[in-house]
């Protein structure tokens, strides 16, 4: 999967990639494994799909995840999981006999399991003021410049502090007019 072009290609046919490529990899034994996982194994399977997308939007891993999610239309990897585990993927030609009628197995009970992802209450507050577009552009360069516009990621360029940080709105000030820095600042400096 290395050796694709993925940073050519249209957002839909990469999540696509993902699906063909990626995805069996979880899905594989999931009603065995899934009940008995540790969050942190959970967690380390979100990071792995986000990523995933950061990495196709030329953005750092520490952006943020929801706005992430956000802006390609996913949700988690384990919001995926238990949504195909409910569904029952992959137990079609599992039968029970008929002497067993009425006996299902424990891990193919599913339980109510929430499956819904809303990332616009986790997206954090400043998001809202920032550019929007129509459609995903397909040119790497194109893209990444206006996802690092839109994570507000350049806050970097613009403040005094020189060691890696995130913005803290009392003690950033813009190298360029001297003031307290807050998000997208790059639009209101003077």
């Amino acid at each position: 999967m290395s050796r694709l072009p993925l940073r050519d290609l249209p957002l839909d046919l990469v999540l696509e990639v993902f699906r063909c490529y990626v995805l069996p990899i979880y899905t594989y034994g999931m009603h065995m494994y899934m009940e008995s996982c540790s969050t942190n194994s959970l967690s380390a399977a979100d990071a792995c799909f986000t990523k995933f997308l950061k990495r196709y939007l030329g953005i750092p891993y520490y952006a943020n995840n929801s706005i992430t999610h956000f802006l390609t239309n996913t949700s988690p990897l384990t919001n995926t999981l238990n949504r195909l585990r409910r569904n029952g993927h992959g137990l079609k030609a599992f039968t029970m006999p008929t002497e067993m009628n009425g006996h299902t197995l424990s891990f193919l009970q599913t339980n109510s399991i929430n499956t819904q992802y809303d990332p616009i209450p986790l997206v954090p507050s400043f998001f809202w003021r920032s550019r929007i577009f129509v459609k995903m552009p397909t040119v790497f360069h194109n893209r990444k410049t206006l996802c690092h516009e839109i994570f507000d990621l350049t806050h970097l360029k613009l403040c005094c502090n020189e060691k890696f940080h995130l913005l803290n709105h009392n003690t950033c000030i813009c190298s360029s007019c001297g003031k307290l820095m807050e998000h997208y600042h790059q639009f209101f400096c003077e």
